[in-house]
Order: C-alpha cells, then sequence, then structure tokens
C-alpha cells in the first residue's frame, strides 16, 4: 500500500535494483553495423536498461510526464531501436550508441612540390591525438606513394611522426589517396571535410612532376 501511494518520482528514488530484460528476437548485426562479432553473449542483450521497468503512478489525466530511461551499453558502438507499444499502435524511437573517439590532425591534403623522375621525396608529419580515447589505426596508399608506419598506436594527447614517401617512375601528375582507418567498428564513405565521425578520412596526394 506505501509503494502504490507513492508519486512516480518516489518510486524511482527508491529503485535500486535492475535485471537483464527479456529478448524477444535475435537480429543480423551485419545488417545495423559492420562489427560482426560482440563481447556480450548473445543469451545477453547489448544494453541495460535503467530502471528495468518504467512505472507511471499517480498521474492526472491529459496531463504529460517525463521519465528518465538510462541505457548502458554494454559493448561498442550499436545502432538499434526503442519498440513501444500501446494498445492501438507499435512505434520505434533510434537508439545510437557512440563511444570514445580517436581524432588524428592530418591535414586534408598533403601536396609535394617538384620532384625529378626515380627520385625518392618525403614528407614527415608531426600527428596527435586531439581525440578522447587511445588511437589504434591503420594507414595505407598506393604506388606512388608509400606511408611509414603502416600500423601504430598514439595515446590520448600524443604525438608521432608519420613519413609520407613519394617515387615517381614516370612523368606527369600523380594523386592518391592515403587511408587512415582506426580500429572502430565504424565505416563511412572517404572524408569529405564536413564531418570526422567513423573509422577514416582522405589526404589527397599530388605531385607535378619535373621533366628530366
Amino acid at each position: 500500500m506505501q509503494e502504490m501511494a507513492q508519486t512516480t518520482e518516489q518510486r524511482l528514488a527508491n529503485t535500486h535494483e535492475m535485471y537483464p530484460p527479456p529478448i524477444l528476437e535475435l537480429f543480423d548485426m551485419s545488417e545495423t553495423t559492420h562489427q560482426k562479432f560482440s563481447m556480450v553473449d548473445v543469451d545477453q542483450p547489448l544494453f541495460q536498461p535503467f530502471p528495468s521497468e518504467i512505472w507511471f503512478q499517480n498521474y492526472a489525466p491529459c496531463e504529460t510526464y517525463d521519465f528518465p530511461l538510462a541505457l548502458r551499453n554494454n559493448d561498442k558502438d550499436y545502432t538499434q531501436q526503442l519498440l513501444c507499444i500501446t494498445e492501438r499502435e507499435k512505434f520505434v524511437i533510434p537508439v545510437k550508441a557512440i563511444g570514445a573517439r580517436a581524432i588524428l590532425d592530418f591535414p586534408d591534403q598533403l601536396n609535394f612540390s617538384n620532384c625529378p623522375v626515380k627520385c625518392c621525396c618525403q614528407k614527415t608529419l608531426l600527428v596527435r591525438n586531439i581525440g578522447n580515447r587511445e588511437a589504434r589505426f591503420t594507414l595505407s596508399t598506393q604506388s606512388p606513394f608509400s606511408v611509414d608506419p603502416v600500423m601504430a598506436t598514439l595515446g590520448i594527447g600524443d604525438s608521432m611522426q608519420v613519413t609520407v614517401e613519394f617515387l615517381p617512375k614516370w612523368n606527369g601528375d600523380h594523386s592518391e589517396d592515403l587511408i587512415l582507418h582506426y580500429d572502430t567498428a565504424c565505416q563511412r564513405p572517404p572524408y569529405d571535410g564536413t564531418e570526422q565521425k567513423c573509422s577514416f578520412f582522405i589526404i589527397i596526394l599530388e605531385m607535378r612532376q619535373l621533366r628530366v
């Protein structure tokens, strides 16, 4: 009786236990994320809600009430849906969980000055992790460009040198992509300069050669 006499806020304040929600249906993860494996067992939900049950008590009709629902992500980044069912309809609310991100401050473009054919030109960049997570990443590009290192780890706020090498074999203009790929599961098309949310962006390597 005492519990039923409480308001919604009072009942929430007196709630201290939570339990995993029942799983009604399993889905193919590859349809919503590039991550195919999870550290969470398949019989456990990816999100732990608190409170485990939502109770509205002693409410007045035709009034609007807010209720805080906390969702603790038990794994990495995910996009899921919160399914809501009433006596008349069923609707969903998108729920997106994005963890801390490493951000390496590479320039958007790297331009080599004139370089003779069959002569090696190098540019060394000082790259810093300005994000809020340790960066574990790989770098790759195409000939006649190369990059070193191709794999590295960089702590929060730390800096390191990255060397890009250009070795042209014929006369002409050259342009390739330098791809930076983080260890996060999220994938995006090449970086267009408008957002940096996911796993890689593009640096255009340009070169106008001397005729020898």
